[in-house]
């Protein structure tokens, strides 16, 4: 992701301006008006295992709405939760 994004940023080179807290609009006061942004940072394995997780339990919780307001039936909800990696708790099927 690192990669592609760089890539990105140079094929189109993008840039962004530096934001003034004072005026909340394009900072004058800056010696580089425009910069390229920043690229993301690496994150350590159990980060992004937490960051999934997260990931994980927004879905479920989305789909169990999604099953509480019958715009999914529960076939439906089985096949999304396995796609995600994930089971279902029983008193959600309610």
């Amino acid at each position: 992701m690192y990669e592609a994004q760089e890539k990105w940023i140079e094929e189109k080179n993008v840039k962004i301006s530096e934001y003034c807290y004072i005026c909340n609009d394009i900072c004058e006061l800056s010696k580089e008006h425009y910069k390229k942004p920043e690229l993301p940072k690496q994150r350590a394995k159990n980060d992004k295992n937490d960051s999934r997780k997260e990931l994980v339990n927004a879905a479920y919780y989305f789909l169990v709405r999604c099953f509480k307001l019958e715009l999914l039936n529960e076939n439906l909800l089985r096949g999304f939760c396995d796609q995600i990696g994930t089971s279902i708790d029983p008193n959600d099927l309610k």
